[in-house]
């Protein structure tokens, strides 16, 4: 993925309108480059992207995936991503890449090869949290955002401890506002 479309998803989706952060939300460059990295290193087939957005813009460069979940539960921002995935990114494969909403999508039976979390604000991230690793398939990864917080963090290592996960990496450098990911696999 180039770095100018990360700056123009910044500028032309993130911000302007749905946030006061100057920021907007949305994962940092690192993290996004990152998940392709390992989503494409691993040769992950089945890859829930759970909170559209760059993530969303990320996955659809994504090599030897078979199918992509974009989730979310906000309609318009999940609409608002995918137009913007159609239209600016070459290889986007509207076969296998799938546009839910979360309540239908959690719904759904599935394992997971590879599952970027980065959906909700922190409490419904934590309530959730459980549910959404019960769909990683063993050998899988799970790419947690924002681990630079501590209430996150603490579920993150409860959650691991309890479902047989393994730290891979902590994905780095820490941007500018001390935002990091951690990376796990399912044994």
């Amino acid at each position: 993925m180039r770095e100018s479309l990360y700056h123009q998803y910044m500028k032309d989706v993130a911000v302007p309108g749905d946030t006061k952060d100057q920021y907007g939300i949305a994962a940092n460059l690192p993290t996004v480059k990152a998940f392709l990295e390992e989503v494409n290193l691993n040769d992950c087939k089945i890859v829930a992207d759970l909170g559209s957005g760059i993530s969303s813009v990320a996955i659809a460069h994504a090599t030897n995936v078979e199918k992509i979940y974009s989730v979310d539960n906000h309609w318009a921002w999940l609409e608002k991503t995918r137009k913007f995935v159609e239209a600016n990114v070459d290889s986007y494969d509207n076969e296998k890449h799938e546009w839910w909403m979360w309540n239908d999508w959690r719904q759904v039976s599935m394992k997971c090869d590879f599952i970027f979390y980065d959906m909700f604000y922190t409490k419904s991230r934590i309530k959730f949290m459980e549910e959404i690793t019960l769909k990683l398939k063993k050998g899988g990864f799970i790419l947690y955002d924002d681990c630079h917080k501590p209430r996150l963090r603490n579920k993150v290592k409860m959650i691991a401890k309890k479902h047989d996960l393994t730290l891979v990496k902590r994905i780095l450098p820490i941007d500018d506002r001390g935002r990091w990911s951690n990376l796990y696999v399912k044994n």
